[in-house]
Order: C-alpha cells, then structure tokens, then sequence
C-alpha cells in the first residue's frame, strides 16, 4: 500500500487530497511509521517529496509545523461560556483556516442568550475579528456591563 493524503488544513497550500506519496526525501515510503519519524524530526523545517497527483508525478517541498503548537492551550471564560482558538482538528475537520475566530466549547449565559450553541465559531465581537483569545478579550474589554453587543 501506499500513503494517500486524506485531507489537509487550508494553509496547507502544497499537498492535495488524493495526492500519493511516491518518495520522501529520496528514499520510497510506503508507511505512516516511516514519514512520521521523518516529519517528527523536521518540524519547523520541511521536506522533498515526490508525489503522484492525478497521474503526473509532482515534486513538492512541504513545510512540517508542529501540531501540538496548533492546539489550544488557552481558553477565555465569560459567564460561564468557555472559548478557544479554533485548534487543528476542528479547523481541518469543517476546512476552515486556523484564524477563522474562536470556538465556543460550552455555551453559557452569554452567547447561549445570544443563540450561539456549543461548537459555534464566533469571528467577530463589535466588528472586532476575534482570531484568537488575546483579540477576544480586547474586543469585550470595551463592551460596558450589561451592555448589548453583536457577535458574529
């Protein structure tokens, strides 16, 4: 068997669903063992790949980012509502990018009164973009108690 790309996230802009791996730095790779201990050691760098896309083989150089560095490791809490950056998996799974806004884990008394649900994604608080929790908490520092906002 050989290794064929499932999926990938939307920065990823080199490799393609379908894409198969031919060669890895060279040498054939035919298993997930062998191109994670190759990847696990380039990380922050890249690597040659050979692949075959629709027929033509490709040569890619793809850059390895760290993904335990993709997953959330903060979180904002405001009334009882709990919130992080959208994170690798569920980012890949609905092929949103990275910096799509942050993920609602649990709704609580804000943004469950406000009809968001949990798993929502909210984006923008006040038409502030809210990518990640330090942006979130700058765009609700300046909403005053009990005050109305809108959210998107």
């Amino acid at each position: 068997g050989m290794l064929i790309v499932g999926s990938v996230l939307c920065e990823q802009q080199t490799l393609k669903a379908g894409d198969m791996l031919l060669r890895l730095e060279g040498n054939v790779c035919i298993s997930f063992a062998e191109l994670e201990a190759v990847l696990d050691t380039r990380i922050g760098g890249s690597v040659h790949m050979l692949i075959c896309r629709a027929g033509v083989e490709v040569e890619a150089q793809v850059s390895v980012a760290d993904l335990h560095a993709l997953i959330p490791r903060s979180f904002v809490e405001l009334g009882l509502d709990i919130l992080h950056s959208i994170g690798y998996h569920a980012a890949k799974r609905a092929h949103l990018p990275l910096d799509s806004g942050m993920y609602l884990a649990r709704a609580g008394f804000v943004f469950d009164s406000a009809g968001c649900g949990q798993a929502s994604l909210v984006c923008t608080v006040r038409k502030s973009k809210t990518p990640t929790p330090e942006a979130l908490c700058e765009a609700l520092a300046c909403i005053q108690d009990r005050q109305y906002f809108p959210i998107s």
